[in-house]
């Protein structure tokens, strides 16, 4: 560079900035500092998977438990209505005892729903919901 005499010199001009940026900035310390790295965003992506495995898990369990008692529905009440004839029946049993002692040890000399319809008349038997089986 030449000069002109009464000018002072001329610098020459400064280097483009090197990317990334080298050194420590002019503010203070470069960020991070080395070897530090800061915590990364928390992410609610763990906690919506969780509760749409859970919501997905409880309909699948009331669909597996709805196919059971469909399945097994009609054998259960099967049973429950045999156990309530058996119960029935045994009432009646104990009934018509009780009208054999009660009436000078003999059964009712009638057929059929008559037969029935001694123990009900003599109170003996009273809930018509007895003799159905």
């Amino acid at each position: 560079m030449s000069q002109i005499p009464g000018n002072p010199p001329q610098q020459p001009p400064p280097p483009p900035p090197s990317y990334p940026p080298q050194g420590q900035p002019p503010g203070g310390p470069p960020y991070p500092p080395q070897g530090y790295y800061p915590p990364p965003k928390k992410s609610h992506t763990g906690l919506i998977v969780l509760i749409v495995l859970l919501g997905g898990g409880a309909v699948v369990g009331v669909l597996i438990l709805m196919s059971i008692v469909i399945a097994v529905g009609p054998q259960i009440m099967a049973q429950v209505n045999d156990m309530s004839c058996k119960s029935n029946l045994k009432e009646i049993y104990a009934a018509l005892e009780l009208y054999k002692t009660k009436f000078g040890g003999e059964y009712p000399d009638q057929d059929g729903d008559l037969f029935l319809a001694m123990l009900y008349r003599t109170n003996i038997l009273t809930d018509p919901e007895k003799f159905i089986c």
